[in-house]
């Protein structure tokens, strides 16, 4: 599986099928990317540790491709390694990593007055924060990498809980 580049257009290679991608994400080594073909891609034909979605959009196929263990968000390990959240604006990444925090971790809705809460100690906690969420970009999406290793995760679930105002 190879990413290559013909006519300003990126392509990926799978054992000799070059499909068009959409979009996608990665340093070195691709991560996530969305192709679209009418022909079909094999999950058996992806190397290990990767997975395969696929739907149907005016008749054509469109085929997601990412590392599972980066998109693992329902894991029940205690240590769940680094998560990604990717969207098209910094904004949308981290609306979703909000949203996660708050249905899989606290076990709470996202309604928009906890996600206002969950963004503003985000704000508060910038310094205490800033040592487990990085930002990740590239040229046409941007990710919020999480390194759920840290004691900065369980920082600010606790101090999300307080704030609003459950007894931690």
């Amino acid at each position: 599986m190879q990413i290559f580049e013909h006519d300003n257009r990126k392509y990926l290679s799978i054992r000799g099928h070059h499909f068009h991608i959409l979009n996608g994400f990665g340093s070195g080594d691709f991560i996530q990317c969305t192709t679209m073909s009418s022909s079909g891609i094999i999950k058996d034909y992806l190397p290990q540790g990767y997975e395969l979605s696929k739907s149907r959009y005016n008749g054509q196929m469109i085929f997601t491709i990412y590392k599972k263990n980066l998109f693992n968000y329902k894991s029940k390990s205690k240590s769940l390694g680094t998560l990604l959240f990717i969207a098209l604006s910094e904004d949308g990444a981290k609306y979703l990593f909000y949203r996660w925090l708050l249905n899989e971790q606290i076990g709470m809705d996202d309604t928009p007055e906890n996600i206002a809460i969950v963004k503003e100690v985000f704000a508060d906690e910038r310094r205490q924060l800033e040592r487990f969420v990085d930002t990740v970009k590239n040229q046409n999406m941007k990710a919020v990498s999480i390194n759920m290793n840290d004691y900065g995760i369980t920082y600010a679930i606790k101090t999300i809980i307080k704030k609003i105002g459950m007894i931690a």
